[in-house]
Formats: C-alpha cells, structure tokens, sequence
C-alpha cells in the first residue's frame, strides 16, 4: 500500500511538518535530518528520493525553525541543539505510534549528520542504522583544511579579491563557504547554487508560493544554532557509537572536507562502519550522484 502524507504535528510545543512516502507501508522506515542549519529537506526530497521508496518509508522532515516549520513565533532559546535532539527523540516515537515499532534508519547530511550522529550516541536504542552523508565534524578542524585549497583556487581563478578576503577571514566560515560553493567544493563542477535555487522554485510542488519565499528567512533564524555548532567537536564528544554507521562522502566536499570525515571514519569505534567515496560528488551526493545515492542505501 502506498504512503503519501504531507503532515504538520507538534514536537516539544512547535508544530512541524513532515513528508512521509513509500510503496510498502511494512517497509522501515528512514528518516532523513537535512543541513543547514535551516536548509529543509521537504523541498527537495521529490527529486532525488524515489527509488527508496520501494525499500523503505522515507520520512522528510523540516526541522524546527526551518522550510515548512518556519516560524518567527518560535522562542529563539529553543533553538540548540539538545532541543532538536528532543524534538527528534519525540519525532521517532512518533513515527514508531503510526507507522510500524520498527527501529529506524536514521540519515543526516551535513548539520543533519552532526545532529545524527549526538542522537544516536544519546539514544541509541532507537535506531537500527545510521548513514553519516558530509558529516560535519568541528567547524575549526574544517576551515583549518579547506583553508589551502580556497588559496589555491584563488589563485588559479586570478581572483584577486576574493584571495584577499580569504586571507583575511582568519578561518571565518560564513566567508569561506562563498567562496567553497564559488570555487566548485560545494556542487562538483557547478560553481554556484543555482541548482539548490531550481529545486526550490521550480520542482518543488510540496511548498506554497509564501513557503518558498519564506525558506532564506527560515535560514537566517535557524543561524542561531551555530553558537551551539561552532562549541560541537565529535572527535572529542562521539568517539563511540552502539549503531551500524554508513558514511558518504563526496571526493570534492570541501564544506565537509573529505580528509576530515575520513579522519573521524577511522576513528569511530562502532558494531560495523563503512565509508562509500563518490567519485563525482561534493557536498551534495544524493543530489549529484542520485542513481548511485540510492543504489548504496538500497543495499544496506
């Protein structure tokens, strides 16, 4: 039987929305934590998640703050991250009450994966799987090695300003990641997040038109979250799991440098861990590489 819901329901006191479908209402579920922060999933979940649904029921969410969940009512002392740790464990439970008791495979991308990988630490009783996709991991270990190869490309591109600026960013983040998406480490060979943009605005049927307008004010305030992010270093506060842990990682992420993800793979201690390179993928697999995406969490 087939599983089609666009849903709002309430988690720790803030209405939030969910998109749920599948081909097989038995089949377990998969729960997706998108990045960001803010960056929702439920507007992009149609164009890369089809083929996952003949193997399981996948389960959108936008998460506190975010997409469908915006809201300027929330109370910005809600927004950390043990909050939306909360609104996650109540999220499951949840899903757990209407769907089927089966643990969950839970996915996280990027902020999603950090959140991800402290909820599974924190409960690990609830989740049968866990696939880490451009895992973030501390932001200063991350700036630290991206640092190169914005000089690098800098110089390459003539780009005279933007070398500057980057030498002047001391490892400010909020000024590399423009020059990351600038210089292709965001989207392999697509200097530019228009591709992020047409998914919003032109393929995305889930979102009204005052939705989609409202998805950069849904960014901006889920921002507060980075003085919770900037203090997170999984090397230090995750060094063991009790879940089966997938990582992927795309050869030329350089929001989620592949040499950091890579690092913490081999030293998370965990039942069984593998990590899955792709060759023609940055920070956005399942949207670079879709076919080969689903074919891998399909064989889990």
């Amino acid at each position: 039987m087939d599983i089609d819901t666009l849903t709002e329901i309430p988690l720790n006191g803030v209405n939030q929305w969910i998109y749920i479908r599948s081909k097989h209402k038995e089949k377990p579920i998969l729960l997706f934590l998108h990045g960001g922060p803010g960056f929702p999933g439920i507007g992009i979940a149609e164009v890369y998640q089809s083929e996952l649904e003949h193997t399981f029921t996948v389960v959108q969410w936008d998460q506190r703050g975010a997409g469908k969940s915006y809201s300027p009512a929330i109370l910005k002392e809600t927004m950390n991250i043990q909050q939306f740790i909360s609104d996650l464990h109540e999220l499951v439970k949840y899903l757990n009450q209407t769907i089927n008791k089966q643990k969950i495979f839970l996915a996280g991308h990027s902020w999603g994966a950090m959140l991800g990988m402290l909820a599974v630490k924190q409960y690990p009783e609830l989740f049968q799987y866990f696939i880490s996709i451009g895992q973030s991991v501390n932001v200063k270990l991350t700036t630290e090695a991206r640092f190169p190869f914005l000089l690098e490309e800098a110089k390459k591109h003539n780009d005279a300003e933007g070398l500057q600026k980057i030498e002047a960013s001391k490892g400010n983040g909020f000024v590399e990641y423009d020059y990351v998406v600038k210089y292709g480490g965001a989207f392999y060979g697509k200097p530019d997040v228009n591709l992020l943009a047409e998914i919003f605005f032109t393929k995305n049927t889930l979102y009204t038109e005052s939705e989609k307008q409202s998805i950069q004010n849904g960014m901006e305030f889920s921002g507060i979250l980075w003085n919770d992010i900037f203090s997170v270093n999984l090397m230090e506060q995750v060094t063991k799991i009790e879940v089966p842990v997938l990582f992927i990682s795309g050869k030329y992420d350089m929001l989620s440098p592949v040499c950091i993800v890579t690092k913490y793979y081999e030293a998370l201690t965990a039942p069984s861990k593998k990590i899955v390179y792709f060759e023609k993928s940055a920070h956005f697999p399942f949207l670079e590489e879709t076919d080969y995406f689903c074919k891998v969490l399909n064989e889990i």
